[in-house]
């Protein structure tokens, strides 16, 4: 008799009996991750003037995101990105209802200027809906003494 085209005869005889192997798998404990954030903005300016400050709020995460060259290694070393402080605001207070965010570094900046699928713009060129997701990583490994202090 031959077992062709029936498949593993254990995990057969396992399914008709009604119960399943234990792989006896196990998850090793390396290390923790840097905790990540990620932010979308939808903007709707009304005007052009309106679009120029949006694009100016691009600007400058696109500009805190990016390294430096030292040039006293003829740009052959990097300078780190400019920090973020980041929190949640409540009527202008910081809001203790969510987690407190440490310093970051903002990792990426994806700017869609056709979220509707199809662009549109003002009369001098500016789109009339943008969308900016800024994405960023905590500069340490967070411990439980930090989840204790909100974070």
């Amino acid at each position: 008799m031959s077992l062709a085209g029936v498949g593993d005869p254990v995990r057969f005889a396992a399914k008709r009996g009604g119960f399943a192997v234990n792989p006896r798998s196990e998850a090793f404990y390396n290390s923790p991750q840097q905790r990540t954030f990620s932010f979308t903005f939808d903007f709707w300016p009304r005007t052009a003037k309106e679009a120029s400050v949006v694009n100016d709020i691009i600007g400058i995460f696109k500009y805190n995101s990016a390294p430096g060259l030292n040039a006293e290694t003829l740009g052959g070393v990097f300078n780190t990105p400019n920090y973020f402080k980041i929190s949640y605001m409540h009527r202008g207070d910081v809001n203790t209802n969510l987690n407190l965010i440490s310093a970051c570094y903002c990792t990426g900046v994806s700017v869609d200027y056709a979220p509707d699928g199809q662009p549109s713009f003002f009369d001098d060129g500016s789109p009339v809906h943008t969308k900016l997701t800024v994405e960023f990583v905590e500069d340490r490994i967070l411990t439980k003494s930090d989840i204790e202090a909100g974070a």
